[in-house]
């Protein structure tokens, strides 16, 4: 039996605008963030030495659901729909975005994106990360 579990968060990293105009022009609740020039820190607080090269957010978007993530996927990217202009900007002034899934699994596993996807993913400049944890 293949239980099949996956996580989606959309990532936005900028080289010069701050978390806080990510986070409110994106209108989530960011896991993650910090902001160009701001003091590096590890996930618990300590400062650790230099500062952060560019801007980063992460959002939550699905947390370990149950099935194939490409089932969700048209629903994820007509909720970021509204946000496609933002994202193409975000490109266009060299930062990148990027839907991360989680996918885990006890089982071999794959999957394929119809062109219909890779198309919508790509006007809404959005590239894909796939990470499978056995």
């Amino acid at each position: 039996m293949n239980d099949e579990y996956f996580s989606i968060s959309l990532r936005v990293w900028h080289p010069s605008k701050s978390s806080n105009l990510i986070i409110t022009t994106i209108g989530l609740e960011a896991e993650a963030r910090h902001s160009v020039g701001a003091q590096r820190r590890n996930p618990a607080g300590k400062i650790l030495g230099g500062t952060y090269r560019n801007t980063y957010c992460s959002f939550p978007l699905l947390d370990k659901f149950p099935g194939k993530f490409t089932e969700s996927l048209p629903e994820i990217l007509r909720r970021l729909h509204s946000h496609g202009k933002f994202l193409k900007m975000v490109s266009l002034e060299g930062g990148r975005s990027e839907l991360f899934v989680g996918i885990f699994t006890d089982a071999s596993t794959g999957f394929s994106l119809d062109l219909g996807l890779i198309s919508t993913m790509a006007e809404l400049s959005l590239e894909l990360s796939v990470d499978v944890y056995y």
